[in-house]
């Protein structure tokens, strides 16, 4: 709900906004549909890195790792309507990258600061030349505290 449609060098995109809203529809009744089946292997991406995000086209939506160093949430105007974004402030030993949400609040995120986490389908934007990650609404986005790979990054942020 609420995107737009642009058209980049000839090739249509659809474009989601502050406003937009993605809803994903029960898949169960139909696990063999084309796009059942790739929401689905969307779960199996293998994880970038903080800093491979920053190198990947926006509205992708891929997996990221990372520890969460800390949350924050500020009041934004939207449509003369405050609005909070929070927001998870990811590193790893490539950088950093924040994922934002304008529907989640920071208590919801607060108990994994200072733990590795891996977040399963975030969508890539940029705000002001800056790559960052979205969470998508509902069960969109999912936050995982075991996986491979979760070892290491703790030892990194212990360092």
């Amino acid at each position: 709900n609420k995107v737009s449609i642009t058209s980049h060098h000839g090739k249509k995109q659809l474009t989601l906004t502050r406003d937009s809203v993605v809803e994903v529809a029960d898949v169960s009744h139909d696990p063999q549909h084309a796009v059942s089946q790739w929401w689905q292997q969307l779960l199996q991406q293998l994880p970038k890195t903080c800093g491979a995000v920053h190198d990947t086209a926006d509205n992708d939506i891929v997996a990221v790792s990372g520890v969460c160093g800390h949350v924050t949430s500020e009041i934004k105007m939207v449509n003369n309507v405050e609005r909070s974004l929070t927001c998870i402030h990811l590193v790893d030993s490539s950088g950093r990258l924040d994922i934002r949400s304008w529907n989640h609040m920071p208590d919801a995120f607060q108990h994994y600061v200072d733990r590795p986490v891996l977040i399963r389908r975030v969508k890539v934007t940029s705000f002001a030349g800056t790559k960052m990650c979205e969470i998508l609404d509902g069960t969109g986005s999912i936050i995982e505290t075991e996986f491979p790979g979760s070892t290491a990054l703790a030892k990194f942020w212990a360092l």
